[in-house]
């Protein structure tokens, strides 16, 4: 374990704890982790100028990158700057994804 993690270890944290319980695979863990780190999220993109639907999908997002990656957590380690990063990069998707026209319906010629 490098120098870094080990001064980073914060066991004593429930966002740490319910994180590395989620990773050893207990879902009641990823619903209680959810339900703490949820309104920080969505703080975090109302300050960012996501909100309403669109805060909901990069909430939504979030938590589902969060998911595919959690292999490559390190377990004590605070999740809360990494939810937060990923809240950020799915915000500027969300907005980028805003300002995309929408494809007009092209029509049939008979």
């Amino acid at each position: 374990m490098s120098w870094w993690r080990k001064q980073t270890r914060r066991t004593d944290d429930p966002a740490c704890t319910l994180m590395e319980r989620y990773c050893a695979g207990d879902a009641d863990a990823f619903r209680a982790l959810y339900a703490l780190l949820a309104p920080l999220v969505l703080a975090h993109l109302a300050e960012r100028g996501c909100e309403g639907p669109s805060a909901e999908r990069a909430l939504e997002s979030a938590f589902l990158t969060l998911h595919h990656s959690r292999s490559a957590y390190v377990l004590g380690a605070d999740p809360r700057p990494w939810i937060l990063a990923i809240a950020r990069h799915e915000t500027a998707r969300v907005k980028h994804e805003a300002l995309r026209p929408s494809p007009q319906p092209q029509a049939v010629s008979a």
